[in-house]
């Protein structure tokens, strides 16, 4: 990506061309070599340009503006398994050697890059957590909800069952009300749903897009534990004899 920005066609025509910074024209550098790109940054935009947002088309090493050219601030180095100990070993000798008197740091830069989402581990799982707890409450109102409304219609389901009602019926009489809150509730949360989902993907600058399918689903989902929460109230409704019912009322 950087050769591309730097006006070169390919790697090998960037290879050992000699590069003039616009702010220190005195200073050259030359290209010794090229590697595939890679993130140095989060995926979390931030200000600055897409570039600098991403760290796609960096060089292999920083230099800072008040800093003389020639000075690292920081070398990126790919290891293989099983070097790192010696190669922190070695490396700090060199670094005391030609630095002396600073300290030298090191950092894993895939571990450096996850610091920066350690924030969004945390909201994930607090949302997690009061989602879960919501459907939880959700369903315990529901419940109740459906428990009394059996009790407070117990004689006109045992009416209906003696007039030929079949389960599907009695079903529809107890969940009519039910029905209708529902389709209000997906009609108020799912736009807000798709724009707090839209909002929290722009603070990336890599991401999905959004389909139906990412709502649907989950309210598939809802809609069946709703229903199985309920299901066994909704049996005992359809099952019990209407008879014995009506005799008590």
């Amino acid at each position: 990506f950087a050769i591309k920005r730097l006006g070169f066609h390919s790697p090998g025509d960037a290879l050992g061309a000699i590069l003039i910074p616009t702010s220190a024209p005195e200073t050259q550098f030359k290209i010794i070599g090229i590697f595939e790109d890679f993130r140095s940054a989060p995926f979390l935009t931030g200000k600055g340009s897409t570039e600098d947002v991403t760290g796609r088309g960096q060089c292999f090493s920083n230099f800072r503006m008040n800093l003389d050219y020639g000075i690292p601030e920081r070398v990126s180095v790919r290891l293989k398994e099983g070097q790192l100990q010696d190669f922190i070993t070695n490396t700090g000798k060199l670094y005391a050697d030609m630095f002396p008197g600073n300290v030298f740091n090191w950092y894993f830069l895939d571990q450096h890059v996850n610091r920066h989402y350690q924030q969004q581990q945390i909201i994930r799982n607090q949302v997690s957590f009061f989602t879960f707890l919501a459907v939880a409450v959700a369903c315990l109102g529901l419940l109740g909800m459906i428990t009394n409304r059996v009790a407070d219609k117990l004689k006109e389901i045992s009416i209906r069952r003696i007039l030929g009602a079949r389960h599907f019926h009695i079903t529809a009489v107890l969940l009519d009300t039910t029905f209708k809150q529902i389709v209000i509730a997906m009609a108020i949360g799912l736009p807000i749903a798709w724009k707090l989902a839209h909002e929290y993907l722009e603070r990336y600058t890599e991401r999905i897009d959004l389909h139906w399918w990412h709502f649907s689903l989950p309210l598939a989902i809802l809609l069946a534990i709703m229903f199985a929460t309920i299901a066994s109230v909704l049996w005992n409704a359809s099952r019990n004899n209407p008879v014995e019912a009506l005799k008590h009322e």
